[in-house]
Formats: structure tokens, sequence, C-alpha cells
């Protein structure tokens, strides 16, 4: 399979939280980068169930560092992938909290 990924992933387990205005679910990041995460829910949630689907628009909360926004880009009752929506500036900040993390 092609790697599609456009910037170089680090594996953390920080805590992370994910909402908008109609839901917010709790997990562990499972690798960032500066372009975007993949987090882990903190227990699976029901597939019968709404949560969040691919293009809605999130507010991520992390441990100890920050707030971002982002597009969800893949979702399923284990987990999300966001990409984040953001600008030059704040995507090198986002590199710096990141190495400050490891």
């Amino acid at each position: 399979m092609e790697e599609r990924r456009d910037r170089d992933r680090v594996y953390v387990g920080k805590l992370v939280f994910a909402k908008n205005k109609d839901q917010s679910f709790g997990g562990t990041i499972v690798d960032i980068s500066a372009s975007g995460l993949a987090m882990k829910y903190g227990a699976a949630l029901d597939p019968d169930e709404k949560h969040f689907e691919r293009g809605d628009p999130v507010d991520l909360i992390f441990d100890e560092m920050m707030t971002l926004s982002g597009f969800v880009v893949r979702a399923d009752e284990y987990g999300l992938a966001i990409t984040f929506a953001h600008d030059d500036t704040s995507e090198k900040h986002l590199i710096a909290e990141i190495m400050d993390a490891m």
C-alpha cells in the first residue's frame, strides 16, 4: 500500500479530547505530525450510535499542550484520524510542541 502521509509521525501516548458542538470523546494520541493525528478512544464506542464522521469539524484539546481545530478524515468506533486546520505559523508552533513532548 502506498504511503499517503506528507509529514513524519511521532508516536506518543498523551491524552487528547476531540469535541464539537454535539459530542466529546477522550482518548490517547496514537501518532501525531504537523499535519494531523490519529487517536484511539478510551473505550470502543457502540458502532450503532452516532459519533464523528468524515469531514466533521472538531476541536482537539491536548493534555499539557494546546487546543487545535481540524477535520475528521477517518472515524470508526475505535478512534479518529484528524487533519489540522492551521497556517504555517501555528504549524511551526505545533512542531515545537511535539518536539518538547518527546
